[in-house]
């Protein structure tokens, strides 16, 4: 059962970040990862969560859902305001708390090539930066880019979900989103705490920019199958002499 309130999945988002701190939090989710950390290092497979969740590809995912939707332009408008919005929310509370990340299992070099090209994170853009303003190129990567709370391939990778998948079919969203908590937390990308923030704050923007519940009438089919109907009865002729 889906929460359909978008207060409900804010406080979820709040919540989680004020116990990203706390002592007891840090500890639970320090035995989570060395938990899961001995999968990841088994199987490099879970390092594609980097690439399929990076900003490219979900980028292109969305781009392919507005043209599949070109002529309900509302929606359309809605997908890229979500995006947009969860986005900059991601940035500033990565900024303002800037939370430590753990330390990542070592990355095939095959996949580290792939990675430069569709996973834009903390070192490109701090390069980048670093073009334009030099002096300030350490402070934003220490603070803006560096920060670990939310999990910002968690929020995109659900917020894709969101789109593409029905409304009658939302439980599968959840799916997602716990697969991508499970992978980036095994490959020690993010805390488990991290994951949730992502996963809240995509399904808070899902819920307040989309009709993510489902409604009578929607494009999922009819409620029931279509029925033949009964011919229709003519009046009689009159006869002559009435």
């Amino acid at each position: 059962m889906f929460i359909h309130r978008a207060w409900v999945w804010c406080l979820i988002f709040v919540l989680a970040a004020m116990l990203s701190p706390m002592a007891f939090w840090l500890h639970w989710e320090s035995m989570v990862a060395a938990e899961l950390r001995p999968i990841a290092e088994n199987a490099p497979v879970l390092q594609l969560v980097w690439i399929f969740g990076g900003l490219p590809l979900t980028a292109f995912f969305l781009i392919l859902a507005v043209l599949v939707q070109k002529h309900a332009r509302r929606r359309a408008t809605a997908i890229w305001i979500g995006f947009v919005l969860g986005s900059v929310l991601e940035l500033l509370a990565k900024h303002v708390l800037a939370f430590r990340l753990p330390v990542a299992v070592a990355e095939p070099t095959w996949l580290s090539h792939i990675e430069a090209y569709l996973n834009i994170g903390p070192s490109q853009l701090g390069a980048w930066i670093h073009q334009l303003h030099p002096s300030t190129s350490g402070k934003v990567a220490s603070s803006f880019l560096r920060g670990s709370y939310p999990s910002g391939h968690t929020f995109r990778l659900t917020y894709v979900a969101g789109i593409w998948i029905s409304p009658r079919h939302r439980p599968w969203v959840g799916l997602v989103a716990a697969l991508t908590a499970f992978m980036v937390t095994a490959t020690g990308g993010h805390w488990f705490g991290d994951a949730i923030g992502g996963y809240a704050l995509a399904m808070m923007i899902l819920v307040a920019t989309l009709p993510f519940k489902p409604r009578s009438g929607d494009f999922s089919g009819p409620r029931h199958p279509s029925r033949p109907r009964a011919p229709r009865r003519l009046p009689p002729y009159p006869r002559l002499g009435d």
